[in-house]
């Protein structure tokens, strides 16, 4: 009778917590930040700071993730919004928000110590002072649609170089994003070799990630829009008459990937990296003969996981 007694106060007890873990505004710590459900269909979650005396993973830097199981064979909760005040003064150096969030707080990063923040793609509102008091000076927004923003989001915003989507300059100062230094990304610039007898090249790409990109291929034809992971895809081959060519590519474009395979030996050199965020450089280089490196501007590899054969 006891024994049975257990049994009925314990799945009592797992059924109640079952219900309201995953219920509306149920609050938990997770890796020293507390978080909030805000949905359960579908699941999502608010982050709404460090949990009291306890020092969130990877501080001074942090790393917000994409999603949570809250609980054990239940669903990953998607992390969309960072509350206000949500790391006020919390002496952070540098931040990472996945694209999964669409709303950052007023006040939620104010008054720290970041010098560059990326708003992710699918970010739709920054509440006001929300990075306000910051020594911060580049800025790269990546959704397509600017976020809405306040006057008073930015400090020092004639300090701060504001990268914007390729052809949305325009669009982001119609939509409040001015006073900035607004500029588009900085092209992955390459220069190329032909000859008559061969007088193709095709930029190698690593089947294993996703791109979306624009290529100028510097012979004044039309650009071309990359949207494939297909290293066959026929856009990704172009056809000059004999000479030397630079070619310029903006957008997505994570990995390059030579890997000792065919047009290894067109590519002269790599006079400018750019604001492309790489995700690997294994095998990027590998075989490039002729290749010489004569940028003067330094790699973002702050995302890469292997630079195995690079060259």
């Amino acid at each position: 009778m006891k024994k049975q007694l257990q049994l009925i106060i314990a799945a009592i007890l797992l059924t109640s917590f079952t219900t309201y873990g995953q219920d509306v505004g149920y609050k938990f710590p997770f890796e020293g930040i507390d978080y909030e459900v805000t949905s359960s269909t579908p699941p999502t979650l608010k982050l709404l700071g460090p949990t009291a005396n306890a020092s969130p993973s990877g501080f001074p830097n942090l790393t917000v993730p994409t999603s949570i199981v809250v609980l054990i064979g239940g669903p990953a909760y998607a992390v969309t919004a960072i509350e206000d005040n949500a790391f006020e003064g919390k002496q952070l150096e540098r931040v990472e928000i996945p694209n999964t969030v669409t709303r950052i707080g007023h006040n939620a990063f104010r008054h720290n110590l970041l010098t560059e923040v990326t708003i992710p793609d699918g970010v739709a509102s920054i509440g006001g002072e929300a990075f306000a008091n910051n020594p911060i000076t580049k800025v790269t927004a990546r959704p397509p649609v600017p976020p809405g923003i306040e006057a008073n989001t930015f400090s020092d915003r004639g300090q701060i170089s504001l990268v914007v989507p390729w052809g949305k300059v325009r669009d982001y100062e119609t939509a409040g994003w001015t006073d900035f230094n607004i500029r588009e990304p900085d092209p992955f610039i390459t220069t190329w070799a032909v000859d008559a007898a061969d007088a193709s090249i095709t930029i190698p790409i690593n089947g294993s990630h996703a791109y979306d990109f624009i290529i100028d291929w510097g012979d004044n034809t039309a650009t071309t829009t990359i949207a494939t992971n297909d290293p066959n895809d026929d856009h990704l081959t172009h056809t000059y008459p004999a000479g030397t060519y630079d070619v310029s590519i903006y957008g997505d474009f994570p990995a390059l990937y030579f890997n000792n395979g065919e047009h290894k030996d067109k590519i002269q050199k790599v006079t400018q990296w750019g604001d492309i965020e790489w995700q690997s450089m294994e095998g990027t280089f590998h075989g490039c003969s002729h290749l010489d490196v004569t940028a003067t501007d330094t790699p973002d590899l702050s995302n890469v996981t292997s630079m195995r054969q690079m060259f």
